[in-house]
């Protein structure tokens, strides 16, 4: 329902959100969705599951089923999903996407002390992006080698692979809600 939802709001009524920007309806779609004593405000972190999620439920409206959500402190910075074909730029992956849009938001190039939830492990020009951004953590859905088993085409290289040689020291943690994540390749 809340996939749905977020589909039918973000996709035909865009242009009659008012003042929401895209992290602000998330909050507010998936609050929605919650019991009244369950309810997501500024001041309640979310669990990695539900923060997982946020990435799944952005990846069911991506060009290919890939999502990501930036996160601090335990809540929703911004969320984002595969755009290449809609933006026709082979860079617009959802990792890609959600730093230029936190970024930009911020009105900064440092996103230091943030963690990507992200439902398919970065490629590595996502990994670099990363880097250069100094997000702190990476939360990873499915892993590449994951992908490659189902015949997914990717660039057999690990983001712990591209971490490793740069200068930077990047949290991975690999298989938060694994088979929902598979199950956008399905």
């Amino acid at each position: 329902m809340l996939a749905e939802l977020y589909a039918f709001i973000m996709g035909r009524n865009k242009a009659n959100l008012g003042d929401y920007t895209d992290d602000r309806l998330v909050i507010v779609i998936y609050s929605e969705k919650r019991s009244r004593s369950q309810r997501v405000n500024r001041g309640q972190n979310m669990s990695p599951e539900e923060l997982m999620r946020i990435a799944l439920a952005e990846a069911k409206q991506g060009d290919a089923p890939f999502g990501a959500a930036i996160v601090k402190d335990g809540q929703i910075a911004i969320a984002a999903h595969n755009t290449v074909k809609r933006d026709r730029d082979p860079s617009a992956h959802a990792e890609i996407n959600a730093i230029r849009l936190l970024t930009n938001k911020l009105n900064t190039t440092s996103l230091s002390d943030y963690t990507l939830y992200t439902t398919c492990e970065p490629c590595p020009m996502c990994a670099t992006a990363c880097i250069w951004a100094g997000i702190s953590e990476i939360i990873i859905g499915a892993s590449i080698k994951d992908l490659i088993q189902l015949g997914v085409p990717q660039i057999d290289l690990s983001c712990e692979e591209i971490i490793a040689k740069s200068f930077r020291n990047i949290k991975v943690t690999k298989g938060l809600l694994k088979s929902e994540c598979l199950s956008l390749f399905k």
